[in-house]
């Protein structure tokens, strides 16, 4: 009995002796920190601590101690948050269908990986996340869409199907065929498809056979399109559409008020000198400043004899009034009359009667 009890208190000494050797060689501390053990996610801290013996030839070397040295674990220790710590790649297929046979294509990811093949598939290994992916082949009759996909802790097959596409131009001609340079952008936009701009003459679409709506737009507020909506179906076969720019103009009314009825006035306006026996004259302008100026042979004259307008967008109203000249010369009369010739026929009149009465 006595023999049975010593043996069991000289293992339970055996084992202590034992851990505390094991921890004496392979120290961990964990101060206010709990992990947690699955996914490879573990959640920080206030501190860590984690060592190899000093004297260790694993993949720490001497500088066990500082924590971000760990395969896979990069991270600040900020309390209380999540980090991954693992570098764990996934198998991504990229599968085509549609290719003529031994054509190379192209799949760029997001995170700048450029790959290609001259074969149906495409292998890569990735992290867990999300990309997006473009697809591309070498020769431009064929077109394939990109999109985006995860990676989350299993491989991925992602399927890309080639449609052949065929070319389908929008020219501007408009404005090309006056002889001017654009110098302003213009839209092609589709109802399936992308959106194409240009400060030149032509917008270039690669579409598979259907058919589509377009709308066309300007920039330029001065520059409509004659047929800015429509459709067109292709149908195995390049296409054209020619898009036709004019110069959008407004009106621009001159109204004359105070004129009698059939007199004749002067107006120029943009270099043009009309005579006009009515009441109003129209012009029609595109946008801009433009000048004018007034007359009339008559006796009569405006305060707005001369000025500018600008045309942005709309119509524009301009009224004129005259107002007769003589009427500021009758007013100047009176003025005579009532301060200088009334007192001196009143003078004359005292005279005469002073001059009658001692006569008598």
């Amino acid at each position: 009995m006595v023999n049975s009890s010593y043996r069991l208190v000289v293992v339970i000494i055996t084992v202590v002796i034992s851990i505390m050797m094991i921890i004496s060689v392979n120290p961990v501390t964990v101060d206010h920190t709990s992990f947690v053990a699955r996914a490879g996610q573990y959640l920080k801290g206030d501190s860590i601590s984690q060592a190899y013996d000093s004297a260790s030839t694993g993949p720490l070397g001497n500088n066990s101690h500082n924590p971000n040295n760990f395969v896979g674990l990069r991270a600040s220790y900020n309390d209380r948050n999540y980090s991954q710590a693992t570098s764990v790649k996934y198998s991504v297929n990229f599968t085509e269908i549609g290719l003529p046979v031994g054509v190379t294509w192209y799949v760029n990811l997001s995170n700048n990986q450029r790959m290609s093949s001259n074969t149906t598939y495409i292998e890569t290994s990735l992290v867990n996340g999300s990309y997006s992916f473009f697809i591309g082949s070498s020769i431009s009759s064929y077109s394939a869409n990109g999109g985006v996909f995860s990676v989350y802790g299993e491989s991925k097959a992602i399927n890309i199907t080639f449609f052949r596409v065929y070319s389908v131009i929008f020219t501007e001609v408009g404005v090309r065929l006056k002889g001017t340079t654009l110098g302003w952008a213009w839209t092609v936009n589709l109802s399936r498809g992308p959106q194409g701009l240009t400060f030149g003459l032509d917008i270039q679409f690669r579409l598979p056979n259907g058919t589509y709506e377009y709308k066309a737009t300007s920039t330029n507020r001065s520059y409509y399109p004659e047929q800015p909506t429509g459709n067109f179906t292709v149908k195995g076969t390049p296409l054209s559409r020619n898009i036709v720019f004019n110069l959008v103009a407004y009106k621009v009314f001159f109204n004359e008020v105070g004129l009698p009825t059939g007199t004749t006035w002067c107006l120029s306006f943009n270099d043009t000198k009309s005579n006009i026996s009515g009441t109003s004259v129209t012009f029609v302008m595109p946008n801009g400043t433009y000048n004018y100026s007034i007359s009339t042979s008559s006796n009569y004259s405006s305060a707005c004899s001369s000025g500018q307008i600008t045309v942005n967008g709309s119509n524009l109203y301009k009224n004129i009034t005259f107002s007769r000249e003589v009427l500021q010369r009758d007013a100047t009369l009176s003025v005579i009359i009532e301060e200088l010739i009334l007192p001196a026929l009143a003078v004359i009149s005292i005279i005469t009667f002073i001059y009658i009465k001692r006569r008598k």
